[in-house]
């Protein structure tokens, strides 16, 4: 009985790709044995094992949710959270993420993490991935938080750069503001290309009742608008 073996070249076609000859010579091979080769494709497989690709952008918007969330996929393997707190409390949230191809598998996880979202406010978190993605699981977690947003009394200008924008936050509350970090992402033609973030603050790590500060940021990248997400807290007495 003649010997038949299906061999579909997809998947040495991949390892084979820059000799197609070894290809070919094994293919002979195994005809001279008595093998009967069944090509199924012609293509190779593209190994995107080691490149990025982003995801489409990913919304889970529950007007029942305490916590919505935004996921926004930045060149660079970067996955930018946002999370909208619909709740009347500050919040400290963690988020556990696994990212899974597109049959199910996971390949990669990590942790997201808010030290406060004020009530009605976003935050905003940010990872670095090794592997590209197909669907992402987002568990949520919140607690009330230590601190409370200070977003509520802080006023931002920005203005478009040739290579950025500048930032300009007043403090129009009574207390000092601590940790102000401002999030710029930068579109082309509606398409997220960039994230950077600046930490707009004195000396003292905050900004105190009635002062300014302006802080400029750079993206090296070709665009055309940007959106901003402010991030601050204080201590409640």
């Amino acid at each position: 009985m003649k010997k038949i073996l299906l061999i579909v070249l997809t998947l040495f076609l991949s390892a084979c790709a820059n000799n197609p000859r070894s290809t070919e010579r094994l293919i002979k091979e195994l005809e001279r044995q008595g093998y009967v080769v069944t090509k199924k494709s012609e293509q190779p497989i593209k190994d995107d094992s080691s490149s990025y690709t982003a995801a489409p952008i990913d919304t889970n918007k529950d007007s029942g949710s305490a916590i919505d969330y935004e996921i926004i996929n930045i060149p660079k393997e970067l996955t930018m959270l946002v999370f909208t707190n619909n709740s009347d409390e500050n919040l400290y949230l963690e988020a556990n993420v696994v990212f899974k191809n597109s049959i199910g598998i996971p390949v990669g996880a990590k942790d997201f993490e808010c030290m406060v979202i004020g009530p009605k406010e976003s935050c905003v978190a940010y990872r670095y991935l090794d592997s590209a993605y197909d669907k992402a699981e987002v568990s949520i977690s919140t607690k009330s938080a230590y601190y409370y947003s200070g977003n509520k009394f802080l006023e931002l200008v920005s203005n478009k750069t040739e290579y950025g924008a500048v930032h300009t936050i007043t403090n129009n509350g009574e207390v000092p503001i601590s940790y102000v970090n401002v999030y710029t992402v930068f579109y082309k033609d509606g398409v997220p290309v960039d994230m950077t973030t600046t930490y707009i603050q004195d000396i003292d790590y905050e900004i105190k009742p009635g002062k300014s500060i302006s802080k400029d940021t750079t993206t090296y990248d070709e665009f055309d608008s940007f959106t901003t997400f402010i991030s601050s807290s204080y201590k409640p007495n």
